[in-house]
C-alpha cells in the first residue's frame, strides 16, 4: 500500500475553486485520517494484534467518507457546476482511479 488518497487533489482543485468550503473541510480531514491509517497499516506485520482494529477503522472511515461525499459534496457539485464541469470532473476521477489501480497492480 502506498498510503495516499488519490482523489484528494481532485476535491481540492474542483471544489475549493467552486466555493464549496464547508463540506470540503470535513472531506480533507477524512483524507488525512485515511492516509494516517494506511501508513500505520503498512508498517504492521500480518501477525500484529492491532492489524484487525486498524483495518476495521480504515473501512469505517472510508465508508463514512464516501457517504459524506455522495450526500454533501456531490450534491453541491450537481447544484453549482455546469454540465461541462461535471463531465470534466468525472473524466478526472476516472483517470485518477485508473492511475491508482495501476499503482495497486504494480
Amino acid at each position: 500500500m502506498k498510503g495516499k488518497c488519490k482523489l484528494a487533489p481532485i476535491d481540492d482543485r474542483w471544489f475549493w475553486y467552486s466555493g464549496c468550503t464547508t463540506p470540503l473541510r470535513s472531506s480533507r480531514k477524512d483524507h488525512k485520517d485515511i492516509d494516517q491509517l494506511l501508513t500505520q497499516i503498512s508498517r504492521l506485520n500480518a501477525s500484529d494484534k492491532n492489524l484487525d482494529d486498524k483495518v476495521g477503522a480504515l473501512i469505517e472511515n472510508v465508508d463514512h467518507h464516501i457517504e459524506e461525499e455522495e450526500r454533501e459534496i456531490f450534491q453541491f457539485a450537481e447544484e453549482n457546476c455546469s454540465e461541462q464541469q461535471l463531465d470534466e470532473l468525472a473524466r478526472q476521477i476516472e483517470e485518477q482511479k485508473r492511475i491508482f489501480d495501476q499503482g495497486l497492480a504494480a
